[in-house]
């Protein structure tokens, strides 16, 4: 990746690029695109690897964990993206608490800043953004819950941020979207509904801020990751800068993956068609409001 030119104003670096940012509730520097990409455009290719570890995908390494449980993993125009063939009948399987036994793609940060302005830096705002698909509606006979997150490796549960859609047991017409933050409620709902959603959203964010953390959703089920979103919810919550620490305890990653309770599940694919991450310096005093 090539560095970003940023100017100073009052001290303060901007780094131009980026289609949001400036002024606002987000801050007065602009997001800088670190990554994006439609994998529906790449070349289409079976990528289930013999058993869990690192495989490239659009020259990035990802880690696939617990392959057992997925039944196939391919990318490209014919799997619609980068799509996790899930196995029904796969024993329980959960990513909460620091437990992963889910199916999972992951992908290091830490990656996508080096040769950037933001590597090596402490005071680095993130913002991710995930267009996903799976069948619906989910079981009416268990939970089946699709996860956006930011992780560490270190299972550290004050720097776990999660976004959950999905159905659960005994409403297969049911659907929700929960925040899993550390942190205090500011602004918005932890968990929304079906009474609360119009339409199942296919766009999942989340804005790691200088003091805040939001989760976002899309505004239509035909949104895209580069469509102005809506804020779910918003913590106060003062997090180590993401990926600019070579150590395990603060390098985060992002991932998707499924879980469910029990039993056979309707999921039977989980697609990441489009992944966009951008960044920019944080513009110090956003603590003093909410964004």
């Amino acid at each position: 990746m090539s560095g970003y030119p940023c100017d100073l104003y009052g001290g303060v670096p901007a780094c131009g690029g980026g289609d949001g940012g400036g002024g606002g509730g987000d801050g007065g520097t602009e997001w800088t695109t670190l990554y994006d990409r439609d994998f529906s455009t790449l070349a289409g290719a079976d990528i289930l690897p013999g058993g869990d570890g690192n495989v490239t995908i659009d020259d990035l390494t990802w880690y696939v964990r617990n392959v057992a449980k997925m039944a196939s993993l391919g990318v490209g125009p014919t799997a619609g993206g980068l799509k996790i063939g899930l196995s029904p009948s796969a024993p329980d399987s959960s990513w909460f608490n620091g437990t992963r036994t889910a199916p999972s793609l992951e992908l290091e940060i830490s990656e996508l800043l080096e040769g950037t302005d933001f590597e090596n830096r402490n005071d680095v705002e993130l913002r991710a953004r995930a267009k996903i698909a799976f069948p619906t509606p989910l079981s009416g006979s268990l939970d089946e819950v699709i996860t956006v997150g930011l992780e560490t490796k270190t299972y550290d549960a004050t720097q776990r941020y999660q976004i959950y859609q999905g159905g659960v047991s005994g409403n297969n017409d049911y659907r929700r979207l929960f925040s899993n933050f550390p942190g205090t409620l500011r602004r918005g709902d932890i968990e929304l509904i079906d009474t609360d959603l119009a339409y199942f959203p296919n766009v999942l964010g989340l804005s790691m801020l200088e003091n805040y953390v939001k989760s976002e959703y899309s505004d239509s089920d035909t949104s895209e990751v580069t469509d102005t979103m809506k804020t779910a919810a918003t913590f106060a919550h003062t997090a180590a800068i993401i990926a600019s620490d070579p150590s395990d305890a603060n390098r985060h990653f992002f991932y998707i993956s499924y879980a469910k309770t029990s039993g056979i599940s309707l999921a039977i694919f989980l697609t990441l068609e489009r992944l966009r991450i951008e960044a920019r310096f944080s513009p110090r005093g956003i603590g003093v409001f909410v964004p």
